[in-house]
């Protein structure tokens, strides 16, 4: 008899992230959860990022909640969490424009990314996320944020190398493919690439959009990244 180990349910997992069942996703998670270590199939870092990836392209309401319940879970199952789980993290939040909530995470991020217990992020989909996230909510200090954060993605491209425009440019409702290719060259610091892309741009301009002051967007996009619109797009 042939036994499923966690590749093969990983497998599956993907398939039902990619078609939407959520709920199928969880319930197959809690049954690898309560499986035999020995039989090899315990949910590993792929098979949490999987269901949080189907958790943060739901329509749920309570997306946000659970998947900082599956993260909770995943940690006290000593099971580390890589970028793309993080990422899918913050995908839930900004994706209702929960852009306080989303700043949090993504600053936690960057404490373990400083203590070494996050090695391959926050990455310039991490920001994005952060971005389109304030770019949807409803508060009024989202240009100034969104100035604050591109500022500290410029001074992060700064200590690093570039990338081409194609890479990292998934954000928040981005599709498996956006959010699981996430690998370009180094930041010489952290080891990880930050590089403001055309994404980064659009959602930057709708905050400012949202507040009647577009042109001033331009403005300050042109005067942080010393980049006018026609560079990046």
């Amino acid at each position: 008899v042939v036994t499923p180990n966690s590749f093969s349910y990983n497998a599956i997992l993907a398939g039902y992230a990619k078609h939407g069942l959520v709920r199928r996703a969880e319930d197959l998670l809690l049954r690898m959860h309560h499986q035999d270590e020995d039989e090899g199939s315990k949910p590993d870092t792929v098979s949490y990022s999987c269901v949080m990836n189907a958790i943060s392209r739901s329509n749920a309401a309570d997306a946000p909640k659970r998947a900082k319940a599956l993260l909770e879970q995943m940690l006290s199952s000593k099971v580390l969490p890589d970028v793309v789980t993080w990422n899918s993290l913050l995908n839930c939040y900004a994706n209702r424009g929960m852009a306080k909530e989303a700043e949090e995470w993504l600053e936690r991020m960057e404490t373990l990314q400083k203590k070494a217990l996050l090695t391959d992020g926050p990455n310039t989909i991490s920001y994005n996320s952060v971005l389109n996230a304030w770019a949807k909510s409803d508060h009024a200090d989202a240009p100034q944020r969104a100035k604050e954060l591109l500022s500290h993605m410029v001074a992060l491209q700064d200590d690093g190398s570039t990338t081409s425009k194609e890479e990292g440019q998934g954000q928040g409702g981005s599709d498996d493919k956006d959010n699981s290719t996430q690998h370009s060259k180094p930041n010489k610091k952290s080891g990880v690439q930050v590089e403001p892309n055309k994404i980064t741009q659009t959602s930057f301009l709708l905050c400012f959009e949202k507040n009647d002051c577009m042109q001033e967007g331009y403005d300050e996009w042109e005067r942080i990244t010393h980049q006018t619109s026609s560079n990046i797009l």
